[in-house]
């Protein structure tokens, strides 16, 4: 084998510029460490270096103001306004209904479930204009499709199709934005699928959602109110709640370069029930107030971090960063992060109803979590690579204590049940990772680049939640040809990982490589791009990659696109 060959097979990470289908659906392009995927509604997201074995999704931050929040995770919103334009979009699962009826002896699963989205937003006009959007992935929804259509019978439960898509949502709005500030009011309906930490699907109804946002350079704000409607026809259950999450964020987070930035806010989150809502809120509010803090006494030293408490929770973060120079080119940072914290999410729910069971999903006591990393970097015009070190040590991290399994059919599918309560791990985890990278330019025409990576874990592995993926392997190239036609590919490899309490045997998820393309086209002189992605290809066909989720399909997808 020759020695380009091998450069270009072990070198690692080069941020390909292949879309996601939706927001929410971002992880099926990423292989830097855990990405498990059942749909843009629930996501086991665990980048590579991030210290203790929570999913980021899980993590409130300040910076989450406008994600969704889904019982106890942070989802990103598939209501961002995109920029001035008008953009149409489709696609599907790979998969000729022929071929495959024919390797399924007759048993093919019928139509496979598209994509689709449709939308414009006007250039502005003295400052304002006017958006509308359509968005809807039925992906990962086929192998569940059965059990929740027994919650919503003959429901119509989308805006378009009948293949019950985890997200369908239509929004429409008007904003003003000027150089330093901007404002916009959305408003619409939406259906989506929440995943229980008892394991099910449960289906919720926006009718309407309402947002309200205002940003400049210090003040962030945003609320929305929903009216959701919870429906189980199977066993006649139904219930209203209404929803108000409002945060005000007092933070110069760009453009900013004082030595001394200080912060204050709030989020707040009520609810108002009544019937069968299947989640609860205690004292049905909660309201967080934080502070932040930046602090740079040497240009190359910062301090950060933030705290945060209620009657309920508590958490504080900080981190120490040394960033040091070596030369023209080499670039290398030390830092040191520590998380405390009575809660990863103090804005989630705290309970489920599961017929005359209720999940418990708070607990006492507090977690911690200590990390040191470095970063060793080299930057030239035309070259890149760095080596990064962690590790971290973890306890009281938060888990699942589960007192009984329930096994549940419909058709050829079963599905797994839990009861129990969250509970902590009252013991030390230890972690240590370490990755390497290089990407490399030719002119303004490729590049090519990659990261590979490894992480050991030691603690109370059965315990875990989920056992995260020990190594993986992401490559990238892209092509630019006459600055108007680009080929973007990834390559990546994870290895196996693990779901330990979904159910009672661990439910593993087969690692292996995957293989995403982009092929766009750009007409610089009518602001136009026509864009098709083919998503997870040479990977194992109908792979599962959450216990009650939907098969990880090969899906292609194309965009065209307008920009005013």
């Amino acid at each position: 084998m020759k020695p380009f060959f091998l450069m270009i097979l072990f070198a690692v990470f080069a941020f390909a510029e292949i879309p996601a289908e939706m927001e929410g659906m971002e992880a099926g392009v990423l292989g830097n460490g855990t990405y498990l995927t059942t749909g843009p509604t629930y996501t086991f997201d665990r980048p590579s270096r991030q210290g203790g074995i929570h999913s980021a999704s899980e993590e409130w931050t300040p910076g989450k103001t406008r994600d969704r929040i889904l019982l106890n995770r942070f989802v990103p919103n598939s209501w961002n306004v995109q920029p001035a334009g008008v953009w149409l979009a489709t696609g599907n699962e790979v998969g000729d209904l022929m071929y495959q009826s024919i390797i399924n002896q007759g048993y093919g699963e019928g139509n496979r479930t598209p994509m689709m989205e449709v939308g414009f937003r006007t250039p502005n006009y003295k400052g304002f204009w006017v958006t509308a959007r359509f968005i809807q992935a039925d992906h990962f929804s086929t192998s569940t499709l059965r059990w929740r259509d027994d919650w919503i019978g003959d429901w119509d439960y989308a805006l378009f199709g009948e293949n019950l898509p985890f997200m369908s949502s239509a929004y429409a709005g008007i904003g003003y934005d000027t150089p330093f500030s901007s404002a916009s009011i959305l408003a619409g309906t939406e259906y989506y699928w929440v995943y229980g930490e008892s394991g099910r699907w449960i289906p919720v109804h926006n009718e309407p959602r309402v947002e309200w946002n205002f940003n400049d350079r210090l003040l962030h704000f945003s609320y929305n109110w929903e009216k959701q409607l919870y429906q189980n026809k199977a066993e006649n259950e139904k219930g209203w709640r209404s929803v108000w999450n409002t945060t005000l964020r007092l933070m110069c987070d760009r453009d900013c370069d004082d030595p001394l930035l200080l912060g204050v806010g709030f989020h707040y989150r009520s609810v108002k029930d009544s019937g069968t809502t299947y989640f609860g809120l205690r004292d049905n509010r909660v309201i967080f107030p934080f502070a932040e803090f930046v602090i740079r006494p040497l240009q190359p030293l910062e301090f950060s971090g933030f705290a945060g408490w209620n009657q309920h929770d508590w958490m504080v973060k900080d981190s120490v960063e040394l960033r040091f120079e070596a030369g023209e080119f080499v670039r290398n940072k030390f830092g040191i992060k520590n998380h405390l914290g009575s809660s990863l999410n103090p804005m989630g729910e705290d309970y489920e109803f599961f017929g005359e069971d209720t999940l418990r999903l708070f607990t006492d006591g507090y977690m911690q979590l200590h990390r040191l990393y470095l970063d060793v970097g080299y930057v030239s015009p035309r070259l890149k690579m760095g080596i990064h070190t962690a590790g971290w040590i973890e306890k009281g991290a938060e888990t699942f204590e589960p007192d009984a399994f329930h096994t549940v059919s419909a058709g050829r599918e079963k599905y797994s049940l839990r009861t129990g309560n969250v509970s902590r791990i009252d013991s030390w985890i230890r972690g240590f990772s370490a990755e390497a990278d290089v990407k490399l330019w030719y002119r303004e025409m490729f590049s090519f680049g990659g990261r590979f990576g490894f992480e050991r874990i030691d603690g109370a592995r059965k315990r875990f939640e989920v056992e995260p993926v020990e190594k993986w392997v992401q490559l990238d190239a892209s092509w630019i040809f006459k600055g108007v036609f680009h080929i973007d590919h990834s390559w990546f490899y994870r290895s196996d990982a693990a779901w330990n309490l979904r159910t009672e045997e661990p439910f593993v998820v087969k690692g292996g490589w995957f293989w995403n393309m982009s092929l766009s086209q750009r007409f610089p002189e009518y602001n136009l791009a026509l864009t098709g992605t083919i998503l997870h290809a040479l990977t194992e066909d109908d792979k599962i990659q959450v216990p009650n989720g939907g098969y990880d399909r090969t899906r292609f997808f194309c965009r065209i696109q307008k920009m005013f």
